[in-house]
């Protein structure tokens, strides 16, 4: 039998969370164990209930989403957390992420997405909205300092994140060489397919026929067995 993930909502408005509880009912092997409006008693149902993953948004009374993150991180490092937020702002991702989330979605996640991010994350990946990781890695904060992360989980993306904006340059790098070289090839191919025209007007032309005129031995006032003359002269026209 196939063990259902539990989850944990952590909202502070009740709309949000009554809904999220009403489509993430309906999905086969999904069970909503309870829902919290601040990440305090959110943390205490983590400690009663033991969810496996829990859905948090940022922005509640009291401590907020990341802080809560990285206290059931540092308490329960089992339980998988997925960042919900109406928050698209990278220093938000960042922070989410080195805390120790394992995924961070906009609210206006179609609710399909939102299905898949559960299952993936409970699976081990990490899930982020699309459109964010190419705004973290083409802009910059100049405000924002360098948070070391708490948790390995946060570690290693930031070094996935660094790795791919690697990644990134180098290409840059080497479409910059291939473009010259593109064009090179294309000069190169219009020049080969001049060569193949008049190559093949060439060929087309027709070879000369040959023109065989016969001649008879008495036109020349000879008998046939004197004849030493050649009795046909092929002429190439």
């Amino acid at each position: 039998m196939t063990h259902s993930i539990r989850i944990l909502l952590i909202d502070d408005q009740t709309t949000i969370r009554q809904a999220l509880q009403m489509l993430l009912e309906r999905e086969p092997g999904f069970e909503i164990i309870g829902g919290a409006a601040d990440g305090e008693t959110g943390i205490a149902f983590v400690e009663r209930l033991k969810p496996d993953l829990v859905l948090v948004d940022i922005e509640m009374p009291g401590i907020d989403g990341i802080e809560t993150t990285r206290i059931i991180k540092d308490r329960f490092p089992e339980t998988n957390i997925l960042v919900l937020t109406g928050q698209d702002d990278q220093s938000y991702l960042q922070r989410a992420l080195q805390a120790g989330a394992k995924g961070y979605l906009l609210k206006t996640t179609p609710a399909e997405d939102l299905i898949y991010a559960i299952r993936s994350v409970q699976k081990g990946y990490s899930q982020v909205s699309p459109g964010l990781i190419e705004k973290m890695m083409s802009k910059t904060h100049p405000a924002l300092e360098p948070v070391v992360p708490t948790t390995s989980h946060g570690q290693d993306f930031v070094s996935c994140l660094e790795g791919m904006q690697d990644f990134k340059l180098r290409c840059r790098a080497l479409q910059s060489r291939i473009r010259p070289m593109h064009r090179k090839g294309k000069m190169l191919r219009l020049r080969l397919d001049k060569l193949d025209f008049h190559r093949d007007r060439f060929f087309q032309w027709e070879k000369p026929k040959p023109l065989t005129v016969a001649l008879a031995p008495q036109n020349y006032g000879l008998e046939d067995e004197e004849a030493d003359v050649p009795t046909a002269v092929e002429f190439v026209i």
